[in-house]
């Protein structure tokens, strides 16, 4: 879908974000998946500040997603997130941006590093929780890309949750 750079401003502001600090919507999928299972633990939130720092969020726009790992957003907000990324990436302009849409590919990379970041039970194998899996999977969808192929590969605890080993 096409947007003009005012609908771009409107969508944003939307989500409580103006147009210095967009790029705070690119961590809202790793926000979300963080938040899969119901919590944010330390090593996730630690993994989406480092993913700030790489993907360029900072001052207010970093501000606005550390709100967002003390306060889980909504599921209209993931879906208005998840459009502007495909927008951005796909129009590669307006608002001062600077999106390759390759760009896409990594925010489903770094969904997978949040993922993988809680770890399993003694950090062995199963480091992803059926519910954080589920999240990347819709995620790959609503982004227009094929799944990628690490989901298949990797395990699963039994019964699909931790917290029934």
């Amino acid at each position: 879908m096409r947007m003009t750079d005012e609908e771009l401003r409107t969508e944003l502001a939307r989500l409580e974000i103006d147009e210095t600090s967009w790029r705070a919507v690119l961590l809202l999928p790793l926000v979300h998946v963080a938040w899969a299972d119901g919590v944010i633990q330390a090593p996730e939130a630690q993994r989406i500040e480092e993913a700030a720092r790489e993907l360029g969020v900072d001052g207010a726009a970093l501000e606005r997603v550390s709100q967002w790992l003390k306060a889980r957003p909504d599921e209209a907000t993931l879906q208005r997130s998840r459009q502007l990324i495909v927008t951005l990436a796909q129009q590669h302009r307006g608002l001062g941006s600077e999106l390759p849409p390759e760009t896409t590919d990594r925010v489903l990379t770094l969904c997978q590093a949040v993922a993988e970041a809680a770890g399993g039970l003694f950090d062995l194998a199963f480091t992803v929780d059926a519910s954080e899996r589920s999240m990347i999977r819709e995620l790959t969808r609503a982004l227009h890309l094929e799944e990628a192929a690490w989901l298949d590969d990797l395990p699963s605890p039994p019964n699909g949750r931790w917290e029934e080993l």
